[in-house]
């Protein structure tokens, strides 16, 4: 370093600071002196005015006081003028004189003064360091990038979530009414019909049982094999004829009893619905 590559680096180093801030301050304090001074003075004059104003029994003294307001402003160019002045011819001697280095003084500080922000350093450079130094930012580079990287799959990861989030609060609104029917208490007081319905069907065979059974017996699927509806179908057919080889020999009265019993055909119809189907009559056929 060099005064004529950098004439005052070196002093900002030593200072810490430009030395322009130090003399900025310093004729910051010169104005503030001045402005001090002139409000004393105004003060001053007011208040001999107000004085004479009671003396002459409370009459304004207009004159005086607009002669008070432009002596003041005058007053105040002129100082600030002079300061002005000054301060530039301080400014320039200062950086000229105070804060500045020759070439010679410039080469002594370099050899005997240790900068703050150098104190305790070793600037002596072994071989091969400055290698391992340009390897370890590489390193710290791609860390830098891999991080970042994450960052982009971490974003895009939490806006996934969020939508198939959204996506499963929706389906569990939708399912919400089964919460009703769950907390329904009229739930327990089902017909037993239906409780016997139920047992029933629990007790059929299997449809993979039943499929197997019937493609050894025969060639080909039947028609309650083909499909739910067709199985449906037959095991409401089943509960029919049980119901009716039940009620076989008995009396008027006993057969009318158990038919009202019995749910009537819409009931059943809504029922095999429910349950995924389509009853119908004559030669139509029950389709999912």
């Amino acid at each position: 370093m060099t005064s004529s590559a950098a004439p005052g680096r070196l002093v900002t180093e030593l200072l810490g600071f430009p030395p322009e801030l130090l003399l900025d301050d310093m004729i910051n304090v010169m104005h503030d002196t001045i402005d001090q001074a002139l409000n004393a003075v105004f003060a001053l004059l007011i208040a001999w005015v107000e004085h004479k104003e009671q003396q002459n029994g409370g009459r304004r003294e207009d004159e005086l006081r607009l002669e008070i307001d432009q002596g003041i402003i005058a007053f105040q160019t002129l100082l600030e003028a002079h300061v002005d002045i000054a301060a530039d011819n301080f400014e320039v001697w200062a950086l000229r004189n105070i804060f500045v280095l020759d070439k010679d003084d410039n080469e002594r500080v370099q050899r005997h003064v240790v900068t703050p922000h150098h104190a305790g350093l070793d600037l002596d450079t072994p071989p091969g360091t400055e290698s391992m130094q340009w390897a370890e930012l590489d390193v710290l580079r791609r860390k830098i990038q891999n991080q970042r990287r994450l960052r982009v799959l971490l974003k895009a990861g939490v806006a996934a979530s969020a939508v198939e989030a959204e996506r499963s609060r929706r389906r569990l609104q939708q399912l919400s009414f089964l919460q009703y029917l769950i907390d329904d208490p009229n739930l327990d007081k089902l017909p037993e019909n239906i409780h016997k319905l139920h047992a029933t069907l629990h007790t059929l065979p299997s449809t993979e049982q039943t499929l197997q059974t019937a493609q050894q017996l025969s060639g080909g699927p039947r028609a309650w094999e083909a499909s739910k509806a067709g199985y449906v179908q037959w095991a409401v057919n089943k509960v029919l004829e049980r119901t009716r080889a039940g009620d076989e020999g008995l009396d008027v009265d006993t057969a009318l009893e158990r038919a009202r019993k019995v749910a009537s055909a819409q009931e059943v119809r809504a029922a095999v619905e429910r349950l995924g189907g389509r009853v119908e009559t004559g030669d139509d056929r029950m389709d999912e």
